[in-house]
Order: C-alpha cells, then structure tokens, then sequence
C-alpha cells in the first residue's frame, strides 16, 4: 500500500516540476532621438549589427513624436537599409503617438515573442488662449496634421470659459474644419463652462489595440 501511495506521489511530483519552456520576450535595445541625426546613425548601425547575429528575431523601432520629426527620422533609416543592404522584411516601424520629444526605440522580438505597442495615451499638444483668427486657424492647421498622421489617435478640441464664448469658440471650429473638409468623426469637441477667461486645448488621445476611441477624455 504504501509502495503505491510512493509511487503516485513520484508521478504528480515529475509532473508538477515538469520542465516549462520559457516564453521568449522582446527586449528593448537602445533608444535615440531623432533629432540628432548622428547618434540615430550611430544606435542604428549597432542595431543593425546585433539583428545580424541571428537570422530570425524581428527588429521593431517605435517611434514618438511630432509627425515630421518621424518621418525625417524613418526615411533616414529607410536610407541605411538599402546602403547597407540590410534585410529590410526584418525591419517593422509602428508610430506611437504624438510626443513634444521626437524619439525612436530600438526592440528586438524573437520568434514567439509578444511584440511592444506604444504606452502612451493621452497627450496635451497646444493650448489657445486669445489672438487673431489667423493664429488659431494655424494651431489648428498643426493640430490636424498630427490627428491625421496616425489612424490610431483621437483629436479633442477642450473649451474652457463661459458658455456664451465656448459656443462660439466651437462654432468656429467646427465651420473651419467643415470648409477644410475634414472627417469630424477623428476630432471630438468638449466643454468645462466656467467663469474664467476663455482657452482651448488641443488634445491627442492615442488608442491603444482592441480599444475603441472614447468620447470622453480623462484630464
């Protein structure tokens, strides 16, 4: 009896200790800015370098910031790829979002690996306080280039002030957006009706997968 009740305690003892194989996972391996053309290059080719001693991890370079910085900074790696001859079905780009500073970072991803998405979601990119309808008209017009650059952000236009002048400050919005022929859907309008003197922020909520843009936005 008790040589049986020894051997089962063996069998459920090999099975729980049973060697697991660890899931492989990505590893961040530098990061730079993308306004300093020099380390880029620099980080890039150490990169480069450390995707080629083996064959089959992915290498994916996130990106954050102002829309122009990033592409400036993806075509300057798009130019190293094809000088170095670089495999380039190895190489993913994934945009993460507005950010005041342009930056890249440099991943590797082994087969199996959980690729890393972008953490950042919400982002204060400009505020508006008083001035002429040219200055607005030319924060919006920067505004929009960054709702537009990526699918997967949200514009917020948020109007502080009495109601009288938030109705207004969005009726003029909107009516310039319309005469831009701007989709509607990709920016939404909100209000905090108050006493004080009127401001608009302009506001970039970045949705992260299998996550649908929300209507309200959590400051």
């Amino acid at each position: 009896m008790w040589r049986i009740l020894f051997l089962i305690f063996v069998l459920f003892s090999s099975i729980a200790f049973a060697h697991i194989p660890d899931t492989p996972l990505a590893t961040k391996f530098d990061e730079a800015e993308i306004t300093d053309s020099g380390k880029l290059k620099s980080k890039t080719n150490r990169y480069f370098s450390k995707l080629s001693e083996g064959t089959t991890a992915l290498g994916l370079i996130l990106f954050y910031g102002k829309s122009r910085e990033i592409k400036i900074g993806q075509n300057e790696i798009i130019k190293m790829i094809r000088s170095k001859h670089f495999d380039r079905s190895r190489i993913k780009f994934v945009n993460g979002g507005y950010s005041k500073k342009s930056f890249s970072e440099f991943w590797i991803v082994p087969p199996g690996a959980t690729q890393p998405e972008p953490e950042q979601e919400t982002v204060k990119m400009d505020v508006f306080e008083k001035g002429s309808n040219q200055k607005i008209k030319l924060k919006l017009d920067d505004f929009l280039i960054e709702v537009l650059f990526n699918p997967r952000q949200q514009g917020f236009v948020l109007s502080r002030g009495n109601s009288k002048e938030v109705a207004e400050r969005e009726h003029y919005i909107r009516k310039y957006l319309l005469k831009r022929k701007i989709d509607l859907s990709k920016i939404k309008f909100l209000k905090d009706v108050n006493d004080k003197q009127l401001i608009t922020e302009f506001w970039l909520k970045f949705a992260k997968p299998n996550r649908t843009h929300q209507s309200n936005l959590k400051l």
